[in-house]
């Protein structure tokens, strides 16, 4: 005999649609805390550095915040990349924007 389902509610789909969103928000920042190693730190040095970063002390704090982590994730794009890529060359997979100076003495520092 076939289990009798009911139709869920409005609202108990929207309920279980936020727990299945609450749990991948979850499991997400635990890969994050992982993937940083942070799961290393005690807890309330943890749960300190979270607080600085959301209530930073001013804008300048902020700011380096998003820098330190814009750069983090963008050498974990780099890494990712090269290990996926044939090329074992790692120039190959430099960020383009990103331009060495040219050589001293070269013409192109003389600026001819």
């Amino acid at each position: 005999m076939a289990q009798d389902k009911t139709p869920l509610t409005d609202g108990e789909a929207l309920a279980a649609r936020q727990r299945r969103a609450d749990t991948k928000m979850a499991a997400a920042l635990a890969d994050l805390v992982l993937a940083l190693k942070a799961d290393a730190l005690d807890p309330e040095l943890l749960a300190g550095a979270v607080l600085a970063a959301l209530h930073p002390p001013g804008q300048e704090a902020a700011a380096l915040f998003r820098r330190r982590g814009r750069a983090y994730f963008r050498r974990l794009s780099l890494r990712a990349a090269f290990a996926r890529s044939d090329s074992r060359n790692p120039e190959d997979h430099a960020d383009p924007r990103r331009r060495e100076p040219p050589p001293a003495g070269s013409a192109q520092a003389r600026g001819a």
